[in-house]
This record gives C-alpha cells, structure tokens and sequence, in this order.
C-alpha cells in the first residue's frame, strides 16, 4: 500500500495558507493542493512530512512544527494529513520543484482539491485545540453541487473558515 502525507501551513493570523498547484497525479492535475509526497519505507509519516515540505518549498520545518491531524485509509493507499501554524514557514516556502507554490487567503479557496475546505476547518480545530479555543459555527450557505459550507470563526483571531459537508442537503 501507498503511504502519503499533505501539510497544511497557515500563516501566524490563520488567514491564509501554502498550497502547491499539482501537476500529478492526473486527476489533481493543475488542481491546488497540500504539500506533500511519498514516504518512503521505513520512514516515519511526521519524518517525511518535514522532508516532502522541506524538498517542495526550501524551509525547513522540525517535527514539533507540525501536528497530525487526520489520516485517511483507500484500498490503495493511505494519506496523513498534518498542519502548522508558522508564519516563516509560510512567508518563505517558495517553488523548488515542477509545481508552483502558492499562497491563498482562506476566503478563497477556488482551485483546491475537493476535500480541502473540511481538512482546512479540521486543521483549524487542532490549531485551536493545541491552544485552548475553538472555533465556533456562525452561519451556513447552500452552494452549487448541493454542498452545505459553514463558516466558522476562531475565538482568538476571529478567522473565518469554510467547511464542506459532502453529503448533500435534502
């Protein structure tokens, strides 16, 4: 099996984050995602998280940078999901590779890989959790596709940030 990991990096004021514009696989082809790679056998998932983010932007991160938030398991692989709040990291992560870096504003997210918005909010709550506030829903809007998005807000920065419910309203 397959073993991924994708990093989430938010700025110090958690309003904006790295995303790399992929160019592989196929389907995230031109798509936004987390940064993020491979590990490799033996390797331990926060290792190759600080190796793939180290190798995709230049910065180097340490292992208490990052905190795991959620793996995901598939027939064919499995994808750990990590995020940080570092606004050096942030700030000078930089294209190394093929596949452009970029910084977007939480607000807008157009371009990201479907699962995104709700990993973005997930990482938001373990931000907020490793310090002691959590957001909180404020409204809730219908979009196209007959996904519901909230918006939530952090106690401590008043950050908005939208969740995708997959499954749609009835």
């Amino acid at each position: 099996m397959k073993k991924y990991v994708v990093g989430l990096c938010f700025n110090s004021a958690m309003d904006s984050i790295v995303l790399i514009r992929k160019n592989r696989p196929k389907w995230q082809r031109g798509l936004l995602n987390g940064v993020g790679g491979h590990i490799e056998d033996g390797e331990a998932a926060i290792t190759a998280m600080v190796r793939e983010f180290r190798e995709e932007t230049g910065v180097v991160t340490g292992n208490a940078d990052w905190l795991h938030v959620l793996t995901l398991y598939f027939e064919y692989a499995q994808v750990a999901f990590f995020t940080c709040k570092n606004d050096f990291a942030h700030n000078y992560a930089r294209t190394t590779t093929d596949e452009q870096i970029v910084r977007k504003p939480i607000h807008d997210l157009s371009g990201v890989i479907d699962n995104i918005p709700a990993i973005l909010t997930l990482c938001a709550h373990r931000i907020n959790d490793r310090e002691g506030a959590l957001p909180t829903v404020r409204d809730s809007a219908l979009v196209g596709g007959g996904k519901k998005y909230s918006r939530y807000t952090c106690p401590k920065s008043d950050t908005w940030f939208a969740s995708a419910l997959v499954e749609p309203l009835e």
